[in-house]
């Protein structure tokens, strides 16, 4: 069975989602961030993908290169090996594929258009990953197009605010969705938990900015029941989470 699609139940810890990596440990979305975070004990690993201009897609979060490499340029006006002459490290997303095995892994398409989702879908097709892969929705547009190139894909709806995500993840059959840190609430959580959606965070409730780096916006997650967390220092969640794990009194019949 997919790893996307086997039940969460009850989990002792969220499952830690690699964001990019290990951004705190190598540059994001490069090789050594991904081997870093795989080494460093989380359970998923997610990247972003965008398309140069000579139609290669690689794991590239920005539009372009200013905050990386200090450069202007957009990703998606230049080729491949332009893009590699600003960033040697640039990761193509089917070496990415290559580089992850059957690690289960978040495929992040921002604000793709349909006819890039149809190359990064059918990117992982092609790798045969479609079971281990997650693909982000950030508008029901988004999501009807990965549901209509493959009724196989496992969607993940990423919505901001203003759309009925639960009626929408009907629609696509998705079974994961990201919570807001409005819906930070065990109400919420049970909510969308009664509606056979598997959660996942990328801000806890009590964080300022960006994903979850603290130890209390961690604990606060996992109080709340999460099912996934997308962290940016993955290492530190995956040692929280541990000991969170380690010091849980055991149930009987667990």
């Amino acid at each position: 069975m997919s790893w996307w699609l086997e039940p969460r139940t009850s989990p002792a810890a969220p499952a830690v989602i690699g964001h990019r990596g290990a951004p705190d440990l190598a540059t994001e979305n490069t090789a050594r961030s991904f081997e870093l975070a795989m080494s460093a004990g989380v359970d998923v690993v997610e990247t972003d993908v965008r398309l140069t201009a000579d139609g290669h897609i690689v794991c590239f979060h920005d539009d372009d290169f200013q905050r990386l490499c200090g450069r202007s340029e957009r990703a998606d006006s230049v080729t491949l090996s332009e893009a590699r002459a600003i960033f040697p490290d640039l990761l193509e997303f089917d070496d990415f594929l290559d580089l992850t095995g059957k690690f289960p892994i978040v495929v992040d398409t921002k604000y793709a258009g349909e006819c890039e989702i149809d190359r990064f879908v059918g990117a992982v097709e092609q790798h045969g990953a479609l079971e281990r892969s997650l693909f982000t929705a950030y508008s029901p547009d988004r999501a009807q197009w990965i549901r209509d190139r493959s009724a196989q894909a496992n969607i993940g709806i990423f919505f901001l605010e203003g759309v009925d995500e639960i009626v929408s993840a009907r629609a696509v059959g998705a079974r994961w969705i990201r919570v807001l840190p409005k819906d930070h609430t065990p109400a919420a959580v049970d909510g969308f938990r009664a509606e056979g959606l598997s959660t996942i965070s990328v801000a806890s409730a009590l964080a300022v900015l960006g994903t979850p780096s603290e130890r209390a916006d961690l604990e606060h997650l996992v109080a709340l029941g999460i099912d996934g967390v997308i962290a940016s220092k993955a290492q530190f969640a995956v040692e929280v989470f541990n000991h969170i794990s380690a010091s849980r009194p055991a149930v009987a019949g667990e």
